[in-house]
């Protein structure tokens, strides 16, 4: 802006010592350039020098952590955006679906507390650094028929055994072992723990499920497991763990298939690798055991945690 002779940049102040104060650099918007004053090559080369320290100090503020600031997406700030594209126009494109949930190109991402299902994916559970906790299911049958003839499956005891037995459908025929309703009688099975059994003696834990029956069509029956587990080098005749018992009642129509679910089975002692022995009886002279004539036991089903 043209002024009495003088070149104004920025408010015009009318000082006459302006000219002196741009060749410190200092303060550039509020001094005058006075063209009548610039007489040497001395003079000129001053107010350059001051120029270039203004353009300097203007440079050095313009960096990208500032510029990013002045327009809210600094790292001070939290931006809020519907969707971001990363590294091209529309091929990846992140979003929110809810709360602590977002996704890219429609498909969610999978976090820790997550509930989605994966598809195609591949577990390697043999990977290294890789554990996955699966679940093993044994069915064990109490017996099984030769014709009419039935054999247990299960070792019995020199004294208070279950009795085979078998049932003759019209289509099926079956072994079940019969436990009394006035003696606590028993049959016994012996598993092998894999190396990778966990969670034996706390979490999971071992689970037993009953399947069983009766021509009783009232009352209810209490089963009883008990384990042992046994390690190498040690003496093959272990002591059992204090029963785990579940009170189960006959279902209301003779000869229907009931079940019966003991949760965590007590097994101090137990390790992987180790082999577990698993004693099933009816608990007749329970209070709770009023059901009367035998409860059949057609097997049950073993359950236990690996980490593979």
């Amino acid at each position: 802006t043209a002024t009495a002779g003088r070149y104004a940049y920025g408010p015009v102040s009318g000082d006459a010592t302006s000219r002196h104060r741009i060749a410190d650099g200092t303060d550039w918007n509020n001094y005058l350039l006075d063209k009548e004053a610039i007489d040497t090559p001395a003079e000129l080369e001053a107010l350059m020098t001051g120029a270039g320290a203004f353009m300097s100090d203007l440079l050095g503020y313009a960096t990208a952590a500032n510029v990013a600031s002045g327009i809210g997406v600094g790292t001070e700030d939290s931006p809020q955006f519907t969707a971001v594209e990363v590294g091209a126009a529309s091929d990846t494109t992140l979003a929110r679906v809810g709360a602590g949930q977002i996704s890219v190109e429609g498909v969610n991402v999978v976090t820790t507390s997550s509930t989605d299902t994966l598809t195609n994916k591949t577990l390697d559970a043999e990977g290294t650094g890789n554990s996955i906790t699966t679940v093993e299911k044994i069915w064990v049958a109490a017996a099984g028929c030769n014709n009419a003839t039935a054999a247990s499956f299960l070792d019995l005891p020199t004294t208070n055994a279950a009795a085979a037995a078998c049932i003759t459908g019209t289509n099926t025929q079956k072994g079940v072992l019969d436990f009394d309703a006035a003696t606590d009688e028993s049959g016994q099975v012996t598993i092998m723990l894999p190396a990778d059994a966990t969670q034996l003696t706390s979490g999971g834990g071992i689970d037993v499920a009953v399947k069983w029956l009766a021509a009783a069509t009232t009352g209810s029956v209490v089963w009883g497991v008990q384990t042992s587990c046994v390690a190498t080098a040690e003496t093959d005749d272990p002591s059992w763990n204090t029963a785990t018992t579940v009170t189960d009642a006959a279902l209301g129509t003779t000869l229907q298939t009931n079940d019966a679910a003991i949760a965590d089975v007590t097994a101090t002692g137990c390790a992987a690798g180790e082999l577990l022995h698993l004693l099933v009886y009816r608990d007749a002279d329970n209070g709770s055991d009023d059901m009367t004539g035998d409860a059949r036991l057609i097997g049950f089903e073993v359950t236990y945690r690996r980490a593979q």
